[in-house]
């Protein structure tokens, strides 16, 4: 076993990953999307899209 079954199975894995993130994001109540634009661009990036915090 290995080869392309592994990068098969890793490519797989990646993209239920973000379509798992992608739905989420369709989950987020309205008074939350709301809540965060009132902190700004930087924040509202973090909470509504990033993956992870920035600096």
């Amino acid at each position: 076993i290995g080869g392309h079954g592994d990068k098969n199975r890793e490519e797989l894995w990646s993209l239920f990953h973000t379509a798992i993130h992608e739905y989420i994001h369709t989950l987020k109540h309205d008074k939350y999307t709301e809540w965060a634009k009132s902190l700004g661009v930087a924040r509202n990036h973090n909470l509504i899209e990033a993956d992870q915090v920035s600096a």
